[in-house]
């Protein structure tokens, strides 16, 4: 059953993009907010300024994304405790998205051993 069929959007997606270093504070920030539907990527991009030179090489920090799915009525809480630990407001440390989840299929048994569905 897709999440359309049982009710409108309940549901958020955070993505957090940060230096690969920060993802422990980040990982811990979803922990101390309840929320463990999570998953990282390792990528490849640029997000501030912290880059150095090696043999005149420039070498950007590696990337990490971060997907957390929150309940829609945790999202601020999550979100604000991610940008106060991981210091987000600093753009040096990275940026965090916050997209609505229109549709959402096979978590139903995960999202039910969460007691968030």
């Amino acid at each position: 059953m897709t999440m359309n069929e049982k009710s409108e959007s309940k549901y958020d997606l955070i993505m957090a993009i940060i230096d690969a270093e920060q993802h422990d504070i980040v990982i811990e920030s979803c922990k101390k907010s309840d929320t463990h539907v999570y998953t990282a990527f390792n990528v490849q991009g640029t997000v501030g300024k912290k880059s150095f030179k090696l043999l005149s090489v420039e070498v950007e920090n590696p990337k990490e994304i971060v997907f957390i799915l929150t309940p829609r009525d945790k999202t601020k809480v999550v979100m604000d405790q991610i940008i106060a630990d991981a210091d987000l407001d600093n753009p040096e440390n990275g940026i965090l998205l916050v997209l609505e989840v229109k549709d959402l299929g096979g978590f139903s048994s995960l999202l039910s051993q969460l007691g968030i569905n």
